[in-house]
């Protein structure tokens, strides 16, 4: 007596076709959202990362009376007559809205160096006594000026900023520190730092101790 046989029944190409295409559609409708929500996660990661700098700034601060450069956080104490402090009072940016500390130059900077223009009082280093790094240790920094990386991989940055938009009642200025964002390109503007026109940047400004 013979086996009837069962048929086996395999997708045919148009069942395969209708199957790429709601995947696809799918796709379109939910890929959107979940770039949106890592794009924020970065953003929230950005945040903590430089509000965690500001506090470690505040610390600072506190040892020394006068901010530093993002870079000098990590520096020992034994480093501490290499390290040049930001004078918010210096007279030359009493007319200059925004001003940007300069990244790490080795050697120091010479008088034909543009950025001799920002405060960083080559004079005023610090003993060791005062200066009780490293204050910070970065994963991952830039190599030419040891600034931290954001999570996009580009060097936050630090400025000084007299803009009535964001600096306290009744201050001289704020500290910003600013991230370029996603597309890595910085669109804040110099001259009045904006909040509410600032690109894709992310900031976080602080004010410990500037009167």
């Amino acid at each position: 007596m013979k086996k009837k046989k069962t048929s086996e029944k395999g997708f045919t190409l148009i069942e395969l076709l209708v199957v790429i295409i709601i995947i696809v559609i799918l796709a379109s409708i939910t890929l959107p959202g979940v770039m949106k929500a890592i794009e924020q996660s970065e953003v929230n990661r950005a945040r903590a990362e430089m509000q965690h700098l500001a506090t470690v700034m505040g610390q600072v601060y506190n040892d020394i009376g006068h901010y530093v450069r993002l870079e000098d956080l990590t520096k020992p104490a034994t480093a501490a007559g290499n390290i040049r402090v930001w004078l918010s009072n210096c007279p030359d940016i009493d007319n200059d809205y925004m001003r940007e500390v300069p990244a790490l130059h080795d050697p120091p900077l010479s008088s034909t160096d543009a950025d001799m223009a920002t405060p960083l009082d080559d004079a005023k280093v610090l003993t060791g006594n005062l200066w009780n790094g490293p204050y910070l240790t970065y994963k991952e920094y830039e190599q030419n000026t040891g600034r931290p990386l954001d999570p996009w991989g580009r060097p936050y940055r630090l400025f000084w900023s007299r803009s009535a938009s964001v600096k306290p009642a009744g201050a001289s200025g704020t500290m910003i520190i600013i991230s370029s964002g996603s597309n890595k390109l910085l669109e804040s503007n110099y001259s009045n730092f904006d909040p509410n026109d600032r690109g894709d940047d992310v900031y976080f400004s602080f004010n410990w101790g500037i009167q």
